[in-house]
């Protein structure tokens, strides 16, 4: 017995069929859902969660984390680990105007929608500049450029498409207060 039945994908209900940003609303992209292209809601950089915090003195072992959010819901958003690297997370001593090297095996992802980075030992009372990098160009055929989320849409951030922020550190290095290891 054959069978004359086709098999169809069928198209989310929450999907808004696209094949380039310019086509989805103004705090969207356009990314993948499924096997299909679909308008989504894009992340943003969620500013209370960033360290160091910019108006205090950061220890000169600190480490530079951030967490993604939904720029219109406000919920966390599941980022595409691959995108968050030294290509797209960048530490400039504007103090001295030269840029910090991260090594991509310092990277760490304690979610999916967070990450962290050990910089190493810092210069001592500097100002630093963290950039995450989005994407200059909003109307571009996806995937976006800079940091994406898990369905290749990119970040918009309030400069240029990048959100910044700076700190300065202290003349000290932070200490442990305790360690804490679970089995």
């Amino acid at each position: 017995v054959t069978s004359n039945l086709v098999n169809f994908d069928v198209v989310p209900l929450a999907c808004t069929i696209c094949t380039q940003d310019s086509q989805c609303g103004a705090s969207q992209g356009c990314g993948t859902n499924g096997p299909f292209q679909c308008c989504g809601n894009r992340p943003e950089v969620a500013p209370a969660s960033i360290r160091p915090i910019p108006a205090a003195a950061a220890c000169r072992n600190a480490r530079i984390q951030a967490a993604f959010r939904d720029v219109v819901t406000g919920s966390p958003i599941a980022m595409d680990a691959a995108t968050i690297n030294p290509s797209t997370i960048e530490l400039f001593n504007a103090s001295d105007g030269v840029n910090v090297t991260l090594n991509a095996g310092n990277f760490r992802f304690p979610t999916t929608s967070s990450f962290t980075v050990d910089p190493g030992l810092l210069q001592p009372n500097k100002t630093y500049r963290v950039t995450v990098e989005g994407d200059p160009d909003m109307s571009n055929n996806p995937p976006g450029q800079g940091v994406l989320s898990k369905n290749g849409i990119a970040m918009d951030g309030p400069v240029g498409g990048n959100y910044e922020w700076t700190f300065t550190t202290s003349d000290s290095v932070c200490e442990l207060a305790r360690v804490e290891l679970v089995p």
